[in-house]
């Protein structure tokens, strides 16, 4: 990281370095040879990384590193003295898996994960996970549908109209909020524009880490792009700052005392005081709605803009989550890239991302709601809607793979909603079965995508190589088709995977597999013993028989 050594980090920065270039092909040749021959990655990689320093150095002074140490060295020092006086050594066992924590999360901060141990094997496993994602969460935008919920309770916390505040979204999302004009305006506001770098910020809310080999990281930014997602991720992210501007600049005309109760109690958690809200009150609105907080700034109030700042990304990661350190560290228990056992712990973690920032985001903060009465109403709120939100995501990918909707008067379909609408839809299938929508067991889905991208490809080659040694029939053909379906990027984007299954792979199973038409015949019954369910195109027809019966979600 460039906090290394015994150096002080203001020392670092200080000093500067020039390399000269004859012209740009030797740039290009040095880049590829010690760096990464993309300029504007260079360009964004600096500018993160001084971010990242500038935090360090505000927070914790000229040496971050030691600074941290010295806080380190005095919490456990106070632990142990309560444990002399108790007679207990409790409070230092907490102190130290305290500590423990913090340094993943600031080993995060200062993405000291991802520095590898072996550069060889980071960047197969990194480019690996890039195609599992191009593959398999062609869907994911259906799964995102909870965001309605996550705003609406998050506009709630923060006294926006939630009515409004979703009436804009779907308008900015429909519209596209991603266009030219409209992204130009919400980052003269101050807003970050996520989707002009990359689908960097879409894809961390489902998978983790999102970076890899250039081909690999460009065909799942694709994926994520055609599939909606990115656009409905950036116009949710933006389309809630500008109403949380619009809602500031609508108070600003009253003293801070006087401010909507619930706005005051959320700026207050950020530091903004009356004195905070004296500046925002002179500062010139944007159209004569918005607070503009690069007004503030250049009124020279850094201070408040920066404060300003936080509340925006710290609600707007509420009202549509995406990552967050505490997350990341979580997943990654602290093992770093390129080693066995940060590879193991990256695997388990996809998929596994969102409902863990879910976890920190809202149910974190509603269970830290003290002992307010209206605790128990706001948690019952949040949980009704995203179970609701749970049962729509469900139900639009049913007929995204061309079954009839669940039956919802069954106790298991409401039971999957939760774990949908909560981000672990992938452990609410083992509900009714035993298996996931991938066709992995309990166990498979635990440890990841990549263990069963490695059990498949084992399968198909040594599994059917050794039947054939023994003159046992194999199912090359059909294990074959199922795993280009699976892990054939772009194969999964939900707008067009029914096409294509019927279209292409049920007819090459057909082509290349005698037992097809007794392998459709069993899926069907697998989906209608197990979850009461007709498929409206069936496997192995080239076109529909019948529509979509959404009569069959109510029995």
């Amino acid at each position: 990281t460039s906090n290394q050594g015994n150096k002080s980090l203001a020392n670092q920065r200080q000093e500067h370095r020039f390399l000269h270039f004859k012209d740009a092909d030797s740039w290009m040749k040095y880049q590829e040879k010690y760096g990464d021959g993309d300029s504007f990655s260079v360009i964004l990689n600096h500018i993160d990384s001084m971010a990242r320093d500038i935090t360090d150095l505000q927070l914790f002074g000229p040496n971050p590193r030691t600074m941290r140490s010295a806080i380190e060295t005095e919490i456990l020092k106070r632990a142990s003295d309560l444990d002399v006086q108790n007679k207990t050594g409790q409070n230092s066992v907490r102190a130290t898996a305290d500590i423990k924590k913090a340094r993943n999360i600031f080993d995060v901060h200062n993405n000291a994960h991802n520095i590898p141990l072996d550069g060889r094997m980071s960047e197969f496993f990194v480019g690996t996970r890039n195609i599992l994602r191009s593959a398999q969460l062609g869907g994911a935008v259906l799964s995102a549908i909870a965001d309605v919920q996550n705003m609406r309770i998050a506009s709630k916390m923060t006294g926006l109209s939630q009515v409004k505040t979703l009436s804009n979204f779907f308008k900015h999302a429909l519209k596209g909020l991603t266009t030219r004009e409209r992204t130009q305006f919400g980052v003269s506001l101050g807003l970050v524009a996520d989707n002009w770098l990359s689908t960097a910020i879409t894809q961390t809310r489902f998978f983790g880490d999102t970076a890899g080999p250039g081909i690999t990281a460009t065909i799942s930014d694709t994926v994520m792009r055609i599939t909606g997602l990115s656009g409905w991720t950036q116009s949710g992210r933006q389309s809630f700052g500008m109403e949380f501007l619009a809602h500031m600049g609508k108070n600003v005309t009253k003293k801070f005392d006087d401010i909507d109760p619930v706005l005051k109690k959320a700026l207050e958690r950020y530091g903004i005081n009356k004195d905070d809200w004296a500046i925002i009150s002179k500062s010139e609105l944007r159209e004569g709605t918005f607070v503009d907080v690069k007004n503030i700034n250049e009124l020279g109030e850094n201070k408040t803009a920066i404060k300003i700042l936080e509340a925006i990304v710290v609600e707007t990661e509420g009202a549509v989550p995406s990552s967050s350190y505490r997350a990341r560290a979580t997943l990654g228990g602290g093992a770093r890239a390129g080693s066995i056992a940060g590879e193991i712990s990256r695997s388990f973690g996809m998929y596994k991302n969102y409902p863990v920032t879910i976890y920190h985001t809202h149910i974190r903060r509603l269970l830290g709601a003290g002992r307010s009465k209206n605790r128990p109403g706001m948690f019952a709120d949040w949980f009704i809607g995203v179970t609701l939100m749970g049962g729509l995501a469900i139900q639009a990918k049913q007929l995204s793979q061309g079954r009839d909707p669940r039956n919802m008067t069954d106790p298991s379909f409401w039971v999957s909603a939760i774990f949908q609408g909560g981000g672990l839809g992938i452990f609410g299938d083992f509900i009714a079965s035993n298996i996931n929508r991938f066709g992995a067991g309990i166990q498979g889905t635990i440890a990841g995508p990549v263990f069963g991208l490695l059990n498949d490809s084992f399968s198909l080659t040594f599994g059917n190589l050794k039947e054939l040694a023994e003159g046992k029939d194999t199912n090359f053909g059909a294990e074959l088709v199922k795993f280009i379906g699976r892990y054939s990027p772009g194969s999964n984007i939900w707008y067009t995977r029914l096409a294509l299954e019927r279209y292409i792979l049920n007819n090459l199973q057909e082509a290349i597999d005698p037992k097809a038409s007794k392998a459709f015949r069993r899926k069907q019954k697998f989906y209608r013993k197990t979850y009461d369910q007709k498929y409206w195109w069936k496997p192995g027809d080239n076109v529909p028989r019948r529509s979509p019966n959404i009569g069959e979600a109510f029995e």
